[in-house]
């Protein structure tokens, strides 16, 4: 077991589409947004197979609680993204994560930075950072690292933690922080975890 954290910025929906070419994929938290939405269907498009879970109904979608979840198949790759943070029974959510991929398979997590420069710019002019309400639990990337390997441990090969980008953001904000996090890679927008599970 051993996830390590890189010096490597990803861009967050290419990892996601690349990681389910021609794969069986488990896409967590896929309907709710109309963002989200449009990445399933890019992931669909990719992968040789797809189900998603969340909370709301649509095609392909199983209606069920991400942190305690058993299906009847294994997948290839379950990706998890921008979901940790809303949900309180995060053991519950990585052991079901865990158990939907077969031998060798892929587990992949993201999660927004709390010491992105896009949250940080309000801290440091005094303002109040904004939050998304539904958040539960923000992670930094060595506190990330850790709950992961409490968690997971004994059923990781191996991982990498990996700083990520949106591509689709062109606020000049987000702009600034895709200029500096190149340079500073803790100024990313998000963390992103890669996970191979026995």
């Amino acid at each position: 077991m051993g996830i390590s954290i890189t010096n490597k910025r990803v861009f967050r929906e290419n990892f996601f589409i690349d990681a389910a070419k021609n794969k069986r994929v488990l896409d967590i938290g896929c309907a709710a947004a109309d963002g989200l939405q449009k990445l399933h269907s890019r992931i669909k498009d990719e992968a040789t197979y797809t189900v998603g879970i969340d909370q709301q109904e649509g095609e392909g979608i199983i209606v069920c609680d991400a942190q305690n979840f058993t299906l009847d198949e294994k997948f290839d790759v379950c990706i998890a993204g921008e979901v940790i943070e809303h949900l309180g029974n995060v053991s519950g959510f990585l052991k079901s994560c865990s158990q939907a991929v077969g031998k060798n398979g892929r587990v992949i997590i993201s999660t927004p930075n709390p010491y992105s420069l896009v949250s940080l710019r309000y801290a440091i002019f005094g303002r109040k950072i904004p939050n998304d309400p539904t958040h539960v639990s923000l992670y930094d990337v060595t506190t990330f690292k850790n709950m992961l390997e409490i968690y997971m441990g004994d059923s990781i090969v191996s991982g990498e933690i990996h700083y990520y980008e949106e591509l689709w953001s062109q606020s000049p904000v987000y702009r600034l922080n895709k200029l500096f996090s190149r340079f500073i890679k803790p100024f990313s927008c998000g963390i992103l975890a890669d996970l191979t599970i026995r």
